[in-house]
């Protein structure tokens, strides 16, 4: 595991304490100390990435309802575009569900086949419409949360391709 990793593993730290930085720092320490990460700067990041965050937490910005949120999205063939989400949000009235992807860049998603069926999957684990869920991305340090939605017909186009990749690689 390297720097991005234990400091995510902080992040989920702070979520479970409701916001105790400092049981999160102590968790983040011993986590740098466990896996050998010495790089003075590095572990400099990762302590500055985790206090930028809980402030951001403690600012309201977002209602965090759910840290690691197991997702199962059946593509056919015996395939199963599975994994966890690391955070999901909610709005104050409780229409708007986000699934916020921590420490992933959003340019690098806005052209994937993934990010249609992660909100399909997000919304089918959570129990809601898939108009009603976001999917999102955020910087671990809390900053540059970017938001993406897509409507039915992308979704479904999306699931489409998925599947058909699906049944191909199953005849491999």
């Amino acid at each position: 595991m390297g720097y991005s990793g234990v400091t995510l593993m902080a992040l989920y730290r702070l979520h479970k304490t409701t916001g105790d930085v400092d049981d999160a720092i102590l968790y983040l320490d011993n986590l740098l100390d466990r896996y050998t990460l010495n790089n003075p700067s590095r572990r400099k990041d990762a302590h500055s990435h985790l206090r930028s965050y809980s402030r951001w937490l403690a600012s309201g910005a977002m209602n965090p309802v759910e840290t690691k949120l197991r997702i199962s999205l059946p593509l056919g063939a015996g395939v199963i575009l599975g994994g966890q989400i690391p955070r999901l949000d909610v709005d104050g009235s409780f229409t708007k569900y986000t699934g916020v992807l921590l420490g992933t860049s959003m340019p690098s998603l806005r052209h994937e086949l993934r990010p249609p069926l992660l909100q399909r999957a997000i919304a089918s684990a959570i129990h809601r419409p898939e108009e009603d869920v976001f999917l999102a991305c955020q910087a671990l340090d809390g900053s540059d949360l970017q938001e993406l939605h897509f409507v039915h017909d992308d979704i479904d186009e999306a699931m489409s391709v998925a599947e058909r990749l699906a049944y191909t690689l199953a005849s491999l």
